[in-house]
């Protein structure tokens, strides 16, 4: 879940701090690599803490309850040393609970996850919105139909249209009267 909300967060369609892990008892939940302590990762926040650490896996019961650290050399002093400090705060001020960790959703005004909800917020940053309803006549056949909504949409491949999205064309000059680009408005309206 973390490397697909990575992906959406590169992507600028989901921020990764829309979600954060819940904590209760903490054995379920990385110390280092989960975003539990507002909504961040421990590794972000403490880079040379975490390069250092030798348990990297390690859950957030283990460091709340005094586990011994495993660092592969003695801290210095100057910013490894005021990190460990900042973060050994951080934990005292700290308290598990009984039952399950969780993972929490931040966005849409619930704390539930649901695939339906990141779903949605996805189809609303990348599709196109419509500008107008289509309406379908269900009295003339579907290729009618269809073949209104294309021009409409101006989604016929004319010369001007396939020229927009890259395709060599020898000209957009209608081929037909030689009066005009090929739109779809000269197409279907202008064209003699």
């Amino acid at each position: 879940m973390l490397k697909s909300f990575t992906v959406l967060d590169v992507s600028g369609i989901v921020p990764l701090n829309s979600i954060k892990k819940e904590i209760s008892i903490g054995n379920e939940t990385l110390f280092w690599n989960h975003p539990w302590y507002h909504t961040l990762c421990l590794a972000d926040k403490f880079p040379r803490l975490y390069a250092l650490e030798m348990m990297k896996n390690c859950s957030v019961a283990q460091r709340v309850r005094g586990e011994s650290w495993e660092w592969r050399r003695n801290l210095r002093g100057g910013a490894e040393m005021a990190q460990f400090l900042e973060m050994q705060d951080m934990i005292n001020r700290f308290s598990l609970s009984n039952g399950n960790d969780r993972w929490v959703w931040l966005l849409q005004g619930i704390s539930e996850f649901s695939v339906k909800g990141i779903r949605e917020i996805i189809d609303n940053s990348m599709l196109l919105i419509a500008s107008r309803k289509t309406i379908w006549f269900p009295c003339l056949p579907l290729k009618i139909n269809i073949c209104g909504w294309r021009v409409v949409g101006n989604r016929f491949p004319t010369r001007t249209n396939l020229a927009t999205k890259g395709i060599d064309v020898p000209s957009t000059i209608c081929p037909l009267c030689n009066g005009g680009l090929e739109f779809v408005i000269h197409v279907f309206g202008e064209c003699a």
